[in-house]
């Protein structure tokens, strides 16, 4: 009957340990880091504000998070408390005067989040529209006096030809009518 107590005992105690083994491991997850989005588009020399999402499982201990840039400097850095629940929180990240694109990472404890950092030397720049109506005014006003400007000197030129050409005929006729005077007039005076 001893041996028969030790086994029920020993059974019931390996229970217990084994709930109460499972029951504080359910809180020893993993954190998870994430982004909206993982590539971003900046200026050199400018701040970037990006928001890392960290969920972290329930019984966390206190431990820092970080960004690095490509060159694996540390160029970001926050502690995070320890915690007794499940949460998710939200972390804004704001990376002070940037200067290499490239891969960029953030991390917390073993979660590891990689994004991509496009740098520009300029920003965008809006287009500028002349709305002036005044300018749009001065424009038609310069076109309809070029499109005069070529009719009438091709009709002053085309009128002037037809003149030169007909005094051209005048002075044919002329030098034939003087040529038969002075035939006459040599044959008038023999």
């Amino acid at each position: 009957m001893g041996a028969q107590q030790v086994w029920h005992l020993s059974f019931l105690w390996t229970w217990i340990f084994v709930c109460l083994f499972l029951s504080e491991c359910t809180g020893m997850g993993t954190p998870e880091l994430s982004m909206d989005r993982s590539v971003f588009v900046g200026i050199k020399g400018e701040d970037l504000h990006i928001i890392c999402w960290l969920t972290m499982p329930a019984n966390q201990s206190r431990d820092s998070f970080s960004c690095s840039n490509p060159l694996q400097n540390k160029i970001y850095d926050y502690e995070i408390l320890e915690n007794s629940l499940a949460e998710k929180l939200r972390l804004p990240v704001e990376l002070k005067t940037l200067s290499i694109s490239g891969e960029y990472s953030c991390q917390y404890k073993t979660a590891k989040v990689n994004w991509f950092l496009r740098l520009r030397d300029e920003g965008y720049r809006q287009q500028v529209f002349m709305d002036n109506p005044g300018i749009i005014v001065v424009a038609v006003f310069t076109g309809v006096l070029l499109v005069f400007s070529v009719v009438g000197s091709v009709y002053v030129f085309r009128g002037h030809g037809k003149e030169r050409g007909d005094s051209g005929r005048k002075r044919k006729q002329n030098r034939e009518e003087c040529s038969r005077e002075r035939w006459r007039k040599t044959t008038w005076m023999q």
